[in-house]
């Protein structure tokens, strides 16, 4: 009685010139966009940002209008207590908490839905490598997620710059694009890695997104419990803890990121912790990936 081997092998055929991520890539972004939620949820996402440049036209129109003369040094005295590094970062970060919704929305189905329907034998048995798959997911979620940590902290800066009193704005904020595009791939690559890897741990979108949600949200409260407890009976080591929560160590990163000193930070996160937290998520969530997704292997 003949056997015929229906499982995965490898391509054989001939190669095109497209890369095998690029059509997983393409994908994503369609299937992103055509869902009406998600195309509402990264609409809102990026919303905050146009409020914060009216803010800034009103505000300045306001030092401008001004019956009394101010010199140049209470011009920039007043811009930077206006709109400057911490309140740079405090907008950023609600971005990037909006950021991750989009990427718990687009992310969370990403993987998880290939291996519901088994559709990853299919893939892989063309010309798409399990490198090539992984960077396609990868590159489809964290495009959409840096556009909407990026683009408008771009924007930002560019309304602090255009409707700012101060003549000399340019060259008090020059280094501040490159500051908020580091942070941003940064924040995009992080949680683009987590999202996915809780994809690729359950085959149900909709459990995938919760579970990441839920890891959020248990490991921030616990671990600030756990910090407020010990920070009775240790000055220092408390700190060091709560940089163990996802959402403190972005923060702690992104002041850092952003060069803004400790003495003006209202948080109390250990820097070496939260750099630690966030290295050994994205090398965590690698691995997941490399385990989870993985074409099945045919012994002739």
């Amino acid at each position: 009685m003949p056997i015929y081997d229906l499982t995965y092998r490898g391509w054989r055929g001939q190669r095109t010139r497209v890369p095998g991520w690029f059509p997983i890539l393409e994908h994503s972004i369609k299937i992103s966009f055509r869902n009406k939620m998600l195309k509402g949820a990264y609409i809102v996402g990026v919303l905050p940002s146009f409020g914060v440049c009216i803010f800034l036209y009103f505000a300045n129109q306001q030092i401008a209008s001004r019956r009394m003369p101010i010199s140049r040094e209470q011009v920039v005295d007043i811009s930077r207590q206006l709109f400057d590094l911490p309140q740079y970062q405090i907008i950023l970060y609600i971005q990037g908490i909006l950021a991750m919704v989009v990427a718990a929305l687009i992310g969370g189905a990403g993987i998880s839905s290939d291996r519901r329907s088994n559709a990853l034998e299919t893939i892989f048995s063309r010309a798409v490598t399990r490198n090539q798959y992984l960077l396609g997911r990868f590159l489809g979620v964290v495009t959409l997620v840096l556009g909407a940590t990026l683009i408008p902290g771009f924007f930002i800066w560019l309304a602090d710059l255009l409707f700012s009193a101060d003549e000399y704005r340019l060259e008090a904020t020059l280094a501040y694009p490159a500051r908020i595009a580091i942070w941003a791939v940064e924040f995009s690559v992080s949680s683009t890695l987590l999202v996915l890897a809780f994809s690729a741990l359950i085959k149900r979108a909709w459990l995938g997104t919760a579970a990441f949600v839920v890891f959020l949200l248990v490991t921030f409260f616990f671990i600030n419990a756990l910090a407020s407890a010990m920070r009775r009976a240790s000055d220092g080591a408390w700190e060091f803890v709560r940089g163990f929560s996802f959402f403190d160590a972005q923060f702690r990163v992104q002041a850092w990121i952003l060069g803004i000193p400790r003495t003006k930070l209202d948080t109390h996160v250990s820097l070496t912790s939260a750099l630690i937290w966030v290295v050994a998520l994205a090398v965590l969530s690698v691995f997941v990936l490399y385990r989870k997704v993985r074409p099945i292997e045919v012994v002739s």
